[in-house]
This record gives structure tokens, sequence and C-alpha cells, in this order.
């Protein structure tokens, strides 16, 4: 999860110090320790905004 952070921040170093990392940010190093039903849902609802099926990116 340490590194979840560390890769987020440096992600988003060239902003300024009040910016927020959106979650999507995290992503990448959190979703190995999500549950596989909930990485299904995640990548179902990716998969519609990519065929453009009613959910916007």
């Amino acid at each position: 999860m340490l590194s979840g952070f560390q890769e987020a921040t440096q992600k988003i170093q060239a902003q300024d110090q009040y910016a927020l990392v959106p979650f999507f940010r995290f992503y990448d190093t959190v979703h190995t320790f999500l549950d596989s039903s909930i990485r299904r849902v995640i990548e179902r609802c990716e998969k519609a905004a990519d065929n453009g099926a009613g959910v916007e990116p």
C-alpha cells in the first residue's frame, strides 16, 4: 500500500503542493489487493466506458 502512495505522488509531482490525487492514480497498485469480484465490476465498467455504453471515462 505504501508503494501506491509513492507511485501516485510521483505521477503528480509537477503539480503544486495542494494537488489532490484521484483514485485512478492508486488503482494500478491497489488492484492486486482488491477482491476478485470488485475487480470484475471495475473491469466491466471500464469496458462499458470504452464501448460508449453510457459510462464516461
